[in-house]
């Protein structure tokens, strides 16, 4: 996890994950094994980023 990553509620960041930073997660996401958020990027409220994925 970078710097400036805000992170929200209830939230499951799995291992290997990379959460750049200036990202948002919103609450009650999960972030799956490997998966990347980019810089900026913003998951929404209940998504499931599964393995391997990259938020952009």
């Amino acid at each position: 996890m970078y710097r400036n990553v805000a992170l929200g509620k209830s939230c499951l960041v799995n291992a290997g994950a990379v959460l750049n930073h200036d990202c948002t997660v919103e609450a009650y996401c999960q972030i799956g094994c490997n998966a990347v958020v980019a810089a900026r990027a913003v998951v929404p409220e209940g998504t499931k980023v599964m393995h391997g994925e990259v938020v952009e």
